[in-house]
Parts: C-alpha cells; structure tokens; sequence
C-alpha cells in the first residue's frame, strides 16, 4: 500500500476524515452518497487522497518509517489530537470552601415544621352490609351474620 484509496478513507470515522482534510488539506470534488441511510462516499475521491504522500505524513508524524506504518502512526497522532490525555499533575484535591454547600444545623430544622399532607380518615367502604368487614371480601354469605 503506497497510497490511502477511498474504501480506506470512508473505513475512518467521521471525525477521524475531518481532522485529515484539515492536516492535509484535502478538497472534495467527488459527490457525497447515502444509500440506505449508509454513508458510500463523502466527496472525498481517489484523486483527492493523492496529496496524501509519505512526505507529507513525514513531516506530520515525524518520523520516517514505510507508507504503511506511516500511516497507522498519522491515524494514532489523530487520535491523540482528537482526544488529548488528561493532565493528571494538575488535579488537586478541592477544599471545602471552595464548594458552595447548604449547611443545615439541627436548630433550623427543629425550627421548620415538618408540611405533611392530611390523611384522610374517612373510613373504608364495607365489603359487607351486616358485619364490619374492610377488606375481606366473603364468598356466599357472610360468617359473621347472626341467623335466627
């Protein structure tokens, strides 16, 4: 492989051909194509990539290698420029006056009452007109029922 072809190019992600166009300055004359809501093309044709040559990739990466390590070690510097790693030097455990919290004492809330909605106290509707029967509903009669 001594070149980038398209069905490389479009194997890249979205962001990955973006950065690309801008480090290598790519123009799209191609057409863009979407078949069955997948993305075929991007403009972006085989006659476009040809600015991307070994020199090139050589002064970006730095490094001389083979066109093919030279660009595996382009898509890795991408990514690294894309998503740059964190700086874990610079962290620093945050104070406590730095935060702005709510500190409640135990004389504030003592001091708030407590909103609780009213419970209603209307007494459930009986399952059964001859005993006081709640919430057990009876089968055929009832068996607290006084027969005479």
């Amino acid at each position: 492989m001594e070149r980038v072809y398209a069905h490389n190019w479009m194997a890249l992600s979205k962001e990955y051909r973006e950065h690309l166009i801008k480090v290598f300055g790519i123009i799209p004359t191609g057409i863009r194509e979407v078949i069955d809501m997948t993305q075929v093309s991007d403009g972006v044709t085989n006659k476009d990539l040809e600015v991307i040559t070994s020199e090139k990739m050589i002064e970006y990466v730095g490094s001389t290698e083979p066109f093919s390590r030279l660009w595996d070690l382009t898509l890795m510097k991408v990514k690294y420029e894309l998503n740059p790693p964190f700086d874990l030097s610079n962290l620093r455990q945050v104070s406590p006056e730095e935060h702005e919290t709510i500190k409640v004492t135990n004389e504030e809330v003592k001091s708030e009452p407590l909103i609780v909605p009213e419970l209603k106290t209307e007494e459930k509707k009986k399952f059964c007109d001859s005993c006081d029967s709640k919430g057990i509903a009876h089968k055929k009669e009832c068996i607290k029922r006084v027969t005479k």
